[in-house]
């Protein structure tokens, strides 16, 4: 598998590392673990790292199917995904996908480090407390 995804529940999001070459099948299969994880009917984020990905399967054409999914999603705690961006090539993709998404109408959003994703989350957050 070319992605993994860690629970960062104190800090309200998940992690998802894509590694090598990523699909959109296992993309999707992720989607779902999620959708049906209870942990994530409360209000949480994504954070998607394509720092160390190569290259994925899928790109504008199939994007509609990956974000009518990440639609689904937002029935539960879903609030958006911010991706980590590395390469010229993940920042294409990841810059293509938060376009794709914003005209859906979902929260994406592109940065380069870590710390950056979750600053951006911390404030998502502190933003909806007040």
């Amino acid at each position: 598998m070319s992605l993994t995804y860690e629970k960062q529940l104190d800090k309200r999001y998940v992690h998802c590392i894509y590694m090598g070459k990523g699909t959109l099948e296992e993309t999707l299969q992720y989607v779902s673990e999620l959708a049906q994880d209870p942990d994530f009917d409360s209000p949480f984020y994504e954070i998607v790292d394509f720092t160390k990905v190569e290259s994925l399967d899928f790109g504008y054409y199939q994007s509609d199917r990956l974000m009518g999914k990440y639609m689904e999603l937002g029935k539960k705690g879903y609030r958006g995904t911010v991706f980590i961006s590395g390469s010229e090539y993940s920042k294409a993709m990841s810059k293509m996908y938060a376009t794709v998404g914003d005209m859906k109408g979902l929260n994406l959003q592109v940065v380069e480090t870590l710390a950056e994703a979750e600053k951006v989350i911390a404030d998502y957050f502190s933003d909806q407390e007040k």
